[in-house]
């Protein structure tokens, strides 16, 4: 039997602030970026370059903030925990749509009829093969299964709760009294159903009397479904002033669009604003139990696809002799 490989697809981001402009060239000339009518696909040179005029004019006087894209590493992170919790019978690698290696360079080092679970960090992409990547892996006349959707994954809310509950545990005063506080859950501009049931879920999972405040973070173009991070803390502050956890909802990994519209400046502006303590539960990148929750997830698209798992024939069988045995096995994602 061989490898199974894995991608990890995210769209990239540039590695400095010389690398902005290419970067943006690259996204703005993507097919599913950029539908046009077909009157004006004659002019889809001139609109990519004043696309990109426009968003690099916006982006270069805070990019130097930023400077390296953070999904670079993080994808390369998620990757490394995954490959990990998989084990040998399989290879990861994270696939940047819009990088300089992208979904053609990635396919290039595949065997001839290989087979290849995707799965897709974006929560719009989960349960689709988007076309560059299912035209670069056509080319090499691989297998594929589309992994998906990780956003609905039952341990992937056992995290997001586990480190909602680390955040109000710091909270917490010396006679375990919990000050009143507030909970935004930040979701991506490009959010849609997967991502509002996650969080109505993850909302549900709290058992908060309170609403829980959505706050939505502006894509690169500046569209934004409602309203910013800045925008809910003012807004927060403004009737008084207390602590804020902030969970994203929906980010595979760190992100160039929560770089911009989170992180140092956002608390920066807490401070100024009296909200403390501000804190933010890390993304989904942090740490081996999201290797271990994804490797549940693509296992899940193997079985889905027919093909044959192993580990997880084993586990079945060791599972089915504890009950035999009267004992009810540990359930199977993260625990806790």
């Amino acid at each position: 039997m061989g490898k199974v490989h894995v991608w990890l697809v995210e769209d990239g981001g540039p590695e400095g602030p010389d690398a902005l402009q290419p970067w943006l060239r690259r996204r703005h000339s993507d097919p599913a970026r950029l539908r046009l009518p077909w009157w004006l696909g004659l002019f889809r040179g001139l609109v990519v370059w004043w696309r990109c005029r426009r968003a690099h004019r916006q982006l270069a006087p805070v990019w130097s903030g930023v400077g390296r894209a953070p999904e670079l590493d993080a994808v390369g992170e998620l990757a490394q925990a995954l490959q990990h919790a998989l084990g040998g019978r399989y290879t990861v690698r994270g696939v940047l749509r819009h990088g300089a290696r992208g979904p053609a360079a990635a396919a290039a080092e595949l065997k001839t009829g290989a087979r290849v679970v995707v799965l897709d960090l974006a929560p719009d992409g989960a349960t689709t093969l988007r076309p560059d990547i299912a035209a670069a892996l056509a080319a090499r006349e691989a297998e594929v299964t589309v992994a998906g959707p990780w956003l609905g994954a039952r341990s992937w809310e056992r995290l997001r709760l586990r480190g909602i509950r680390a955040a109000l545990a710091r909270l917490r005063t010396d006679d375990g009294a919990l000050p009143a506080h507030e909970v935004v859950f930040a979701v991506r501009a490009c959010a849609g159903a997967r991502t509002e049931a996650a969080a109505s879920a993850l909302r549900d999972a709290l058992g908060r009397a309170e609403p829980v405040r959505m706050a939505h973070v502006p894509d690169l173009d500046g569209a934004c479904a409602g309203e910013s991070p800045a925008q809910v803390l003012a807004a927060i502050a403004a009737a008084g002033p207390r602590p804020v956890i902030l969970v994203p909802v929906g980010f595979g990994t760190r992100h160039v669009e929560a770089a911009l519209a989170m992180g140092a400046q956002l608390r920066e502006q807490a401070a100024a604003l009296g909200l403390a303590p501000y804190l933010e539960v890390p993304p989904l990148a942090d740490g081996g139990e999201a290797g271990r929750m994804l490797s549940e997830v693509v296992q899940a698209a193997e079985l889905a696809a027919g093909w044959p798992v192993p580990e997880h024939e084993v586990r079945s069988d060791i599972e089915a002799a504890l009950r035999l045995a009267g004992i009810e096995p540990i359930p199977r994602g993260v625990r806790g």
